[in-house]
């Protein structure tokens, strides 16, 4: 995080309250009222706390922020060295409809080297609904993790991505079962004739499960 973004997340951290609890660096909470809160707050704010967790906790509490530093606070725990953390961070933009962090959040899915967080990235993006963003995810259906690349296939179907269909195809010889069976379902959602037929060269997939679900992909295109 940079300095000036530490600043900003100090004094705003230190006073968080949710509900009737003051939220504590050692990752616990006390009941207690606003005014007490501010009065006896942490010198130490949580999101600089050692622990992980209470870190995690602090960026979850800006869900029910007030503050308008919250958004670029927020953000600027993408830099946290705990992936959970920067996973939590990018569920809290995504709450908070941080439009304005679609090219960070795009930045995050190309660059960390967290699996699990370049997934939290689709997802918000996703809620976001950041249809911009679908060129990002087409070079993420070649990331290295299967997670990853089945929840880019995911949300492609869902933005209906037309132009997707090629590279989809060609995932349908994941080595994943998951990323197929996620693959069939996405272009079913795409729903052109070039899904459709992508859905069909399928049809003799070694797994049990992929065929069930080309079967049931093209039961839909029947019902349109």
């Amino acid at each position: 995080m940079t300095h000036h973004l530490r600043r900003l997340a100090r004094p705003l951290a230190a006073t968080l309250v949710v509900g009737s609890l003051l939220l504590l660096p050692n990752g616990g909470a006390a009941e207690t009222t606003t005014a007490a809160a501010t009065a006896t707050a942490p010198a130490v704010s949580p999101l600089d706390d050692p622990n992980p967790l209470v870190r995690r906790r602090a960026v979850h509490a800006f869900l029910v922020s007030k503050d308008p530093q919250a958004v670029a606070t927020v953000a600027g725990m993408l830099a946290d060295e705990h992936p959970s953390v920067r996973g939590s961070a990018l569920f809290v933009l995504a709450r908070l409809g941080a439009h304005d962090q679609v090219g960070v959040i795009e930045r995050v899915l190309r660059k960390d080297d967290s699996a699990m967080v370049r997934h939290e990235a689709i997802v918000a993006l996703e809620r976001l609904d950041a249809h911009r963003s679908a060129s990002v995810l087409l070079t993420t259906l070649r990331d290295e993790s299967s997670s990853v690349r089945a929840r880019a296939a995911r949300t492609l179907g869902t933005w209906k991505v037309a132009k997707a269909v090629p590279k989809l195809r060609r995932l349908l010889s994941d080595p994943s079962e998951r990323v197929r069976e996620t693959v069939v379902r996405a272009l079913a959602d795409i729903g052109t004739p070039a899904s459709r037929k992508a859905i069909e060269s399928a049809a003799d997939d070694r797994s049990d499960a992929v065929r069930n679900e080309v079967r049931q992909a093209l039961e839909s295109f029947e019902k349109r």
